[in-house]
């Protein structure tokens, strides 16, 4: 019973966290992406992807960095959002020739 409260406090956790931003403290946001983290299971040998959405509030150029995994690929990182535009980034992970194992990046 313990385990499961203690899922259900992280899926709780996970959803308001991103509801404490900057305009929490007073300054405002110039954009907002939908996930804070990506947590995906690939299988050896294969490859998986998401997708992030963000929201701009201000005209803006955009650069997503490259992770520090190799294995991690931005699709179109750079490009231009006006005011009020969302806008699907896909992000590709690549587990060939990966051993199993859990990786953190950035």
């Amino acid at each position: 019973m313990k385990r499961c409260i203690g899922v259900l406090l992280v899926v709780f956790l996970l959803g308001v966290i991103p509801e404490v931003d900057a305009s929490f403290f007073g300054e405002k946001k110039n954009f907002d992406v939908d996930n804070a983290l990506l947590k995906l299971v690939v299988k050896e040998g294969e490859s998986s992807s998401k997708i992030l959405k963000l929201t701009s509030y201000e005209e803006n150029d955009f650069m997503i960095e490259k992770s520090n995994l190799d294995f991690v690929e931005v699709v179109d990182p750079e490009f231009f959002m006006s005011v009020g535009e969302e806008r699907d980034v896909q992000i590709i992970f690549n587990g060939e020739g990966k051993d199993a194992g859990v990786y953190l990046g950035s």
